[in-house]
C-alpha cells in the first residue's frame, strides 16, 4: 500500500487477485470527500495467477503515476525474471488507456529467479 503526498490518492496491491481477477490487480483509492471511494481496479497481464501482479506498489507524490511490481513473471515455466509496470493517471485511470504499453514496460532477467518487481519505489516526482 502507498499513499500520495496529500493522502487523497491510495494505491493497494491485491497479488492474490481473489474471485475479481485471480492474476492479482491493483485498486486505487481517491478521496473525493470524507470517504475514499474505488476509482478504478487495474487488472494484471492476463497469465498464470502465480504471477502476483501487485506485490508490490508505489505512487509519486502528486498521487499521478504508479509503479506496481510482478515478480513472478515468468517467461518460461522456471524462470520467474519478474516484471514491473509504469501505470499513469491520464484520465481518472481510464481503463481505455493500454496497461501494458511496452514503451513503459521494464523487464529483468538475471539468468532466471530475478523476481524484477520483488520491490518497487517511486520518486516524488514520478519521473525515476
Amino acid at each position: 500500500m502507498a499513499t500520495s503526498a496529500d493522502g487523497l490518492t491510495i494505491v493497494v496491491g491485491a497479488p492474490g487477485g481473489g474471485n475479481y481477477s485471480p492474476d492479482g490487480g491493483v485498486y486505487i483509492f481517491e478521496r473525493t470527500s470524507r470517504t475514499a471511494a474505488p476509482s478504478q481496479t487495474l487488472i494484471s497481464y492476463p497469465g498464470s495467477a502465480t504471477w502476483q501482479f501487485g506485490a508490490s506498489v508505489d505512487i509519486s507524490a502528486a498521487g499521478d503515476r504508479v509503479i506496481v511490481g510482478m515478480p513472478f513473471y515468468a517467461t518460461n515455466i522456471i524462470s520467474f525474471e519478474g516484471n514491473a509496470f509504469i501505470i499513469d493517471k491520464g484520465a481518472g485511470w481510464s481503463p481505455n488507456a493500454p496497461l501494458f504499453d511496452t514503451s513503459t514496460l521494464i523487464t529483468g532477467y538475471y539468468g532466471g529467479f530475478g523476481y524484477f518487481g520483488w520491490a518497487v519505489a517511486i520518486s516524488d516526482d514520478g519521473n525515476t
